[in-house]
């Protein structure tokens, strides 16, 4: 259900009375400390996705193994000189060739400086610098990688596209159709003050909005309130064209009055009126203040929306008062099978309406459905179904005193919710994705320590035989691969995932960075492989001769915080790219 053309020219997820199945810790335990077996059933496959950012995250993958991955900090990203002021003392400090950079051919070290100055300098991100989006979104077909451009546009400050707005993409299906989210294109707009001085601004029309990109042509997704630009966003697809995600439907009492303020001109000062807008949008006022609904686009055969359903909550909010304040809901659809049932999560209570909180949910005949029973397991979510209608999910319960997540599976013909054996007790797992063949894939934590963050690997399980198997286990016995997190696997079980691995840095023009003595500067980064089932595959015994079992050379290296939130948030559906003014 998963893809979409896309551009090549790059620079540089009724109630239920549910049965659950609950293997006793024992069993589980002794799973964790059997003796380790590795299987060569599966080699890996790396992306030349890989080479053009930082760090390339794994979304989806289609039955012909065309692969949709986000990029995060592209490299050789085009400068607009025209919004640098090279007459700045400090700027033309740093820069070795003023003249050259100011005609937009700056040597290495110049575009270096510049790249930085626009991203972290005394004016970068700001409302009036040119706009770097963190995340952009590719698709490898095995030969080359395709841009999805979402809203972006060509532009002569560029000479080419922006790469200023963020694009999202979640899901690729069929070769040729991605759906995501993303900004509006950024733009300049001046603007002259009471005092005679003139300011560009740099500004967008919408902060998220999903689309269909179809045969390479990008198909709006609105919501119905497109005050401040609206909000939405698509996740997924089914071959009958139904697009699934969530989007703006109301405004809050405060959100409108926070409109008239802007619309008031001694109220807004001597800032544009788009400006004002767009700060309101900038402290979330599109997500804090408007009421989000899970939400269905029927598309015709040439991408043309028919119809737009949304569903409602699974309760009726307090009507507002002096004592009960106008509260934005949301529910979201985020996948959907052939058969038109949806699944995602949506706002619900617990204690007597004393807690808000995310459970999971299937939309389905103009319902919204909870899945969970919510004083087990909350928050919730789920993540999947497939065409067996086979829902995968995940949800949190305290485990010894700490909030765990596990991840379950719910056969909805059966009436049946399983939480599965994973690593251990206390581990938290994720499901990420499903296909028709009841495989499973995830990730989840395998250090027993108490720490916050604790080292993680992908898993597959396979519902048929409910087996639970650590993936880094099908690798070779000297893999260098530590798979960290694995999104996507199509009906071939062939597997998107995140690997981590320690290789040579580069700059931010994607060139190999040594130190002072020629010595190559080596990083973790997170990286996205394929990996693909090896016929005949058979299980190696990687135990030496000492009869020991030597920890492998990817699952050896450390894992920084700071990417394991970034798989955290790839993770999830939902993102929102926050600006430091």
């Amino acid at each position: 259900m998963k893809q979409a053309d896309v551009f090549a020219k790059s620079p540089r997820v009724m109630r239920h009375k549910l049965s659950r199945t609950f293997i006793s810790s024992a069993l589980i335990t002794s799973a964790c400390f059997a003796p380790l077996a590795t299987a060569a059933t599966y080699e890996v496959e790396e992306l030349t996705t890989n080479e053009l950012a930082i760090n390339v995250f794994a979304r989806s993958i289609d039955n012909a193994g065309n692969a949709l991955m986000v990029t995060q900090d592209l490299y050789n990203l085009p400068i607009d000189v025209s919004l640098i002021d090279f007459e700045n003392e400090t700027i033309i400090a740093n820069l070795t060739d003023v003249d050259a950079a100011a005609a937009g051919n700056p040597n290495e070290a110049d575009y270096n400086y510049l790249i930085g100055l626009i991203r972290y300098g005394a004016n970068g991100n700001s409302l009036t610098s040119q706009q770097f989006a963190l995340y952009q979104s590719f698709v490898n077909n095995g030969m080359t990688d395709i841009r999805v451009k979402g809203f972006d546009e060509e532009t002569t400050a560029t000479n080419g596209y922006t790469f200023g707005s963020e694009t999202l993409a979640n899901y690729i299906f069929d070769s040729n159709t991605i759906v995501g989210s993303g900004e509006g294109v950024f733009t300049t707009r001046s603007y002259t003050t009471e005092d005679e001085t003139q300011i560009n601004y740099v500004l967008n029309d919408f902060i998220r909005r999903g689309f269909v990109q179809l045969n390479g042509n990008t198909i709006a997704l609105p919501p119905s309130e497109l005050s401040l630009g609206g909000y939405s966003e698509a996740y997924s697809i089914n071959q009958n064209l139904q697009v699934v995600g969530t989007s703006s439907v109301r405004m809050t009492e405060q959100l409108v009055e926070a409109i008239a303020n802007c619309d008031d001109d001694e109220e807004r000062g001597d800032i544009p009126l788009d400006v004002c807008y767009y700060n309101l949008i900038l402290s979330g006022a599109t997500t804090i203040s408007m009421d989000r609904r899970a939400t269905i686009w029927q598309l015709d055969a040439q991408g043309q929306i028919i119809s737009t359903q949304t569903f409602p909550l699974p309760f009726t909010p307090e009507e507002v008062s002096e004592t009960n304040t106008d509260t934005a809901f949301y529910n979201a659809a985020l996948a959907i099978n052939d058969e038109g049932i949806a699944v995602g999560e949506t706002h619900t209570f617990y204690l007597d309406r004393e807690l808000k909180f995310n459970s999971a949910a299937m939309f389905r005949d103009g319902e919204t459905i909870e899945l969970i029973d919510k004083e087990d397991y909350f928050p919730s979510t789920a993540k999947d179904i497939n065409n067996n209608n086979i829902i995968i999910g995940t949800g949190s319960t305290q485990i010894n005193g700490t909030t765990r997540t596990k991840f379950f599976t719910y056969d909805l013909d059966a009436d049946e919710l399983t939480f599965p054996v994973d690593f251990f007790p206390g581990s938290s797992s994720t499901a990420r994705d499903i296909n028709n063949n009841n495989m499973v894939v995830g990730e989840g934590e395998v250090e027993f320590d108490n720490a916050s963050t604790r080292r993680k690997n992908a898993f597959i399980y396979d519902m048929n035989s409910q087996t639970f198997t650590n993936l880094n286990d099908l690798l070779e016995c000297d893999s260098p691969y530590s798979i960290v997190g694995a999104n996507a696997i199509n009906d071939n079980n062939v597997i998107l995932a995140n690997a981590l691995v320690n290789r040579q840095a580069r700059n931010s023009a994607g060139e190999l960075v040594i130190d002072s003595d020629g010595v190559a500067i080596m990083t973790d980064q997170i990286i996205t492989v394929k990996l693909n089932p090896i016929a005949n595959g058979a299980i190696d015994d990687c135990t030496t001769e000492d009869n020991t079992i030597p920890e492998r050379v990817g699952a050896s290296m450390s894992f920084s915080l700071g990417g394991l939130l970034l798989l955290t948030l790839f993770g999830k559906c939902v993102f929102w790219r926050r600006r430091q003014r």
